[in-house]
């Protein structure tokens, strides 16, 4: 899932590296989307929100992500 990401470029040990930064949520939200390629549904229901609050967790993470690293 790396790969296709928007994190690409970004190695696998990067992203592990900083998700102890990250809130629980945000963990969760970001092994389950980059690390086990699961979809916003598939995250929803196992985290029990929303696919929408899924999406939204990733995103806030990725942002948090890119300005932590300059890009």
């Amino acid at each position: 899932m790396l790969s296709k990401s928007p994190h690409e470029g970004n190695t696998r040990s990067e992203l592990l590296r900083d998700v102890d930064e990250l809130s629980d949520v945000h963990t969760k939200v970001l092994v389950m989307r980059e690390l086990e390629g699961m979809s916003y549904r598939e995250i929803g229901d196992k985290l029990g929100i929303s696919e929408r609050s899924a999406e939204g967790h990733a995103e806030r993470m990725r942002l948090r992500w890119r300005r932590g690293r300059g890009t």
